[in-house]
């Protein structure tokens, strides 16, 4: 299940730093990056996560026991994995229980949606996380390669329209950093 604890920085991502990202210097606390593979989406959220561990101040009720804002940060296979999981029959955790956290976590961050195999499962679990923190207002960072058009026609015309609406927009259009020299 993913962790409500502080989030180990991986290490690729321990120097993230918006000081050393070219172009973008902030994200809002709700947004869906858009952008090639390889453009800097992901690098941007762990500046984020950095910048929210450093500056939100904690408070007893939202946070967990080492202060750090409840916070998670998975892609939608893992989640989907970790659901499905919840199926087996010595599984201690429900389902219903991991759907819950991604719903009222203070920040959910969805990086490289459209990675998964779109299945009527998949489009449910991300309804349902999607509507709530929607309803509810919720931080969300959302990453992924597709654009609008696709995210409406991969999942459908519901999830997409709350998830612009809750979060604006950032186009990345940088080259593939990994690849960069290559060729």
């Amino acid at each position: 299940m993913s962790n409500l604890r502080h989030i180990p920085i991986p290490t690729r991502y321990e120097n993230a730093s918006f000081d050393n990202s070219k172009g973008i210097k902030e994200l809002p606390d709700s947004c869906l990056l858009l952008g090639p593979v390889g453009c800097g989406k992901t690098y941007l959220v762990w500046c984020k996560i950095k910048q929210l561990y450093a500056t939100v101040p904690r408070m007893t009720n939202s946070y967990n026991v080492n202060g750090d804002p409840n916070l998670l940060f998975t892609t939608l296979p893992n989640l989907l994995l970790d659901v499905r999981a919840c199926f087996d029959p010595e599984a201690t955790t429900r389902d219903e229980e991991i759907i819950k956290a991604h719903c009222t976590c203070d920040y959910l961050i969805l990086d490289d949606l459209g990675a998964e195999k779109t299945t009527d499962f998949a489009r449910s679990i991300l309804y349902q996380i999607i509507d709530y923190r929607y309803n509810y207002e919720k931080p969300t960072i959302i990453t992924s390669n597709l654009d609008i058009k696709e995210i409406s026609e991969r999942f459908d015309d519901r999830i997409a329209s709350r998830i612009i609406s809750l979060c604006p927009v950032i186009t990345l259009d940088n080259k593939d950093y990994r690849t960069k020299g290559l060729n």
